[in-house]
């Protein structure tokens, strides 16, 4: 399927309606009760929000003793990779840059590597590392003012709902 830029497959689901997102379907395999659980059942201020990220992050529980083992997005544990940057994920997720997805860096590792290998037996393992979240629009003042300094080095995309 790839690339589905401009000229890509018509039928891939990147070219669907905005109704047929996947999101827009979520239910969570937890029961509602565990989910207050995890998440809260009052929202005190942004650090409460925070709080629950960093939590799933770094598989601890929260101030009640709860455990977070989900998201709203995604009932599934974290994927083995997700260790390999797991501290530099929570130091930002305190800070209020609250990550949805997240890739390491991998430089030639075996196919077979038990954390990030994949395919046949004899290739190897690169990707770049990238990181998606969401933030306020007082975190991305201060993220583009550091990003000007690795130039054409970072590439970046941000969306805003306005």
């Amino acid at each position: 399927e790839f690339p589905n830029g401009r000229w890509g497959n018509s039928s891939s689901p990147a070219f669907g309606e905005l109704k047929d997102y996947y999101l827009f379907y979520l239910k969570s395999k937890s029961a509602r009760e565990e989910l207050l659980k995890m998440w809260g059942e009052e929202l005190t201020c942004e650090e409460s929000v925070y709080e629950v990220f960093r939590c799933y992050i770094a598989g601890e529980a929260n101030r009640n003793g709860h455990k977070v083992t989900c998201l709203p997005w995604n009932d599934d544990p974290l994927a083995a990779e997700t260790n390999l940057m797991k501290d530099e994920l929570v130091k930002v997720n305190r800070r209020g840059i609250l990550t949805i997805n997240s890739q390491p860096n991998i430089n030639g590792k075996p196919s077979i590597d038990p954390i990030v290998g994949w395919g046949p037996e004899g290739g190897y393992v690169f990707q770049k590392a990238y990181l998606e979240f969401f933030t306020s629009a007082e975190n991305i003042k201060a993220l583009l003012t550091v990003l000007k300094k690795y130039g054409q080095r970072v590439n970046y995309h941000i969306v805003n709902v306005k």
